[in-house]
């Protein structure tokens, strides 16, 4: 088996797109895979070697001493193609470039648009670390072998000859959860899962469930951590909270249990430029997952959204929207349940993770051989 070595320094090892999408469809494919990645020890999970450095305890520990024991980590493994996830290991990408070795960058985002938004960095200086991002995507690219985009948004950076667009979508199959309770059957549960924050539309969220008619005995539901930590503490203070469970970080497989609970799911981020251009992950794991969504109103995803007629889109400052939307779809669960099954049906034939890892697998085979 020929070894391939996949490295972050800042995701973490049980990453949703890094492990569970391409690191198993890999392995799947008949390679041996390691990811090396910030985490408590090696270990082997799932036929994957992760080879764990040292947990980062500042971001400027991240940025010197993690990414070089990614790289000195990388260099021991002595893989045939090393595929990277953030745009701090582009020295790395073109050092490993260097001793001869197959190189693929993945941009997960738009980095040169978001690091405009990076509230940790002084505002006066971000222009300039986006501009010099740029710079170095761009010397790195020409001297590598492939970039994965995470989107055609995401594309538009790099050179069309050297990239394969795999995006976000979620694998049907891992979805798939025994004894479902039938929609209708399901008490008006409201989901949030993933990392939660003010930019993801927390607070709109907990002053929306307040809003709902006691009557309904609606719940939010949020799966996943809640940053930072003192967020938590503020969210507490609203009346709302009384309605809502909060279940922390949660292993992947048990996302798919809380989905498959679940009425409906909300989506109501922050806008940001990547938000514009592309469509989050969640949105198509809630439509395979059977259920209505609520979303941001940007226009690319208001778009999407009602071409499949499987969900609302609102204004993500506007609790009251939010609220009217849920209220509208816990009340009219016979016209909500058809549209969780069209969303489904899209995710089945188009939106899924299979049709993405075909494209990775062939991306793979196409630059090992060359």
């Amino acid at each position: 088996m020929e070894k391939i070595a996949h490295m972050t320094s800042v995701h973490t090892p049980f990453d949703t797109r890094i492990f569970h999408k391409e690191c198993k469809s890999l392995r799947k494919a008949g390679y041996e895979v390691v990811l090396i990645v910030p985490h408590d020890k090696d270990e082997i999970v799932e036929d994957i070697k992760i080879k764990a450095v040292p947990q980062p305890q500042s971001i400027l520990q991240r940025f010197f001493s993690t990414v070089y024991k990614v790289y000195r980590t990388a260099i021991k493994e002595d893989a045939v193609l090393y595929h990277f996830h953030d745009p701090e290991l582009l020295f790395v990408g073109w050092m490993l470039k260097l001793r001869g070795k197959k190189v693929i960058y993945d941009a997960h985002e738009n980095f040169r648009l978001h690091m405009l938004n990076k509230r940790w960095i002084p505002s006066f200086s971000r222009p300039i670390l986006s501009v010099f991002l740029g710079i170095l995507e761009n010397f790195v690219v020409s001297r590598i072998d492939g970039v994965v985009a995470a989107s055609p948004f995401v594309a538009q950076n790099f050179p069309a000859l050297k990239t394969t667009i795999i995006e976000y979508y979620p694998d049907i199959q891992e979805l798939a959860v025994e004894n479902q309770i039938p929609y209708l059957e399901r008490e008006n549960i409201v989901i949030w899962t993933g990392r939660t924050s003010k930019q993801r539309g927390a607070v709109e969220m907990v002053k929306a469930i307040e809003l709902i008619p006691d009557s309904l005995r609606a719940e939010l539901r949020i799966v996943g951590l809640v940053s930072p930590e003192e967020l938590v503490g503020q969210l507490e203070a609203y009346p709302g909270w009384e309605r809502v469970h909060y279940t922390g970080w949660v292993e992947y497989n048990r996302v798919k249990v809380e989905l498959s609970k679940a009425k409906v799911g909300l989506c109501v981020v922050h806008p940001n430029p990547n938000n514009f251009e592309g469509h989050p992950r969640k949105l198509f794991e809630y439509m395979g997952a059977g259920l209505p969504v609520i979303a941001s109103n940007f226009p690319k995803w208001k778009e999407l959204i009602e071409s499949i007629n499987c969900g609302l889109t609102v204004d993500p400052f506007d609790s009251k929207a939010l609220s009217d939307a849920i209220t509208w779809l816990l009340e009219n669960p016979g016209e909500a349940k058809k549209m969780g099954e069209r969303g489904r049906e899209a995710v089945t034939k188009r939106y899924n993770w299979e049709n993405e890892s075909v494209r990775l697998n062939l991306m793979y085979r196409e630059l090992l051989q060359s």
